[in-house]
């Protein structure tokens, strides 16, 4: 499931507000250890929030400021929640990875390769629309009526995740058209032999900046 920024924020401001029943050691203990399992559960993995946890000597009778660096975690966590720069590592990898596609589609057709500059723009685009479907808890295959299990179509999934809120209807109008422009590339469709520069730069262009807008 993704997680939904305003409920990591409310649970982190219910532990940073938090005041112990009672003082001294056993109340920072307790405030410690409330901190650790909301760190965890909000951080994202390989995160520098989770490195930061790690490096503490938590519980350590030599070092008994712990309870400060926490708070102090916690504190820079939910600012970047709040402005919306937490991203997962898996994010990160994959915007990697499909940005390396994009460079790729750019340079077919920087040297005047059309076909298979879309072909690759709009693959890309489709294991973007799967990746977004998954971490938005959408079904990427379905069962048909001889029992066998196949991949969902793009445009499906594409229909899914509008409905779903992923993004506005001007954006999901965009991207059925340039899987549209993909499908007449990849299945040799004769409308794309009018194909120019001009119809598939900015399809690369659009799916680089919508795959940077929803990372998934």
């Amino acid at each position: 499931m993704p997680i939904d920024p305003q409920v990591a924020i409310a649970d982190i401001d219910a532990v940073l507000t938090y005041q112990p029943p009672f003082g001294g050691t056993a109340g920072v203990s307790e405030v410690s250890a409330l901190s650790v399992a909301c760190i965890e559960r909000w951080a994202p993995p390989g995160s520098s929030y989770r490195k930061m946890l790690s490096d503490l000597e938590l519980f350590s009778p030599k070092y008994n400021k712990a309870d400060v660096h926490l708070h102090a975690i916690l504190t820079a966590l939910r600012r970047d929640y709040e402005q919306g720069q937490v991203r997962t590592f898996e994010e990160l990898v994959h915007a990697a990875l499909f940005d390396d596609f994009e460079a790729q589609a750019e340079y077919l057709l920087d040297e005047g390769y059309l076909l298979p500059a879309t072909v690759i723009a709009g693959a890309t685009l489709e294991e973007h629309l799967r990746q977004l479907a998954t971490k938005n808890s959408i079904a990427i295959t379905m069962t048909d009526a001889k029992g066998k299990v196949r991949p969902r179509k793009a445009a499906e999934l594409n229909d899914d995740l509008y409905k779903a809120k992923g993004y506005s209807q001007p954006e999901w109008r965009q991207l059925q058209a340039w899987l549209v422009l993909r499908n007449e590339a990849a299945h040799g469709k004769p409308e794309f032999a009018g194909r120019t520069d001009g119809d598939i730069r900015p399809m690369i262009e659009s799916i680089r900046a919508f795959i940077a807008r929803y990372p998934a």
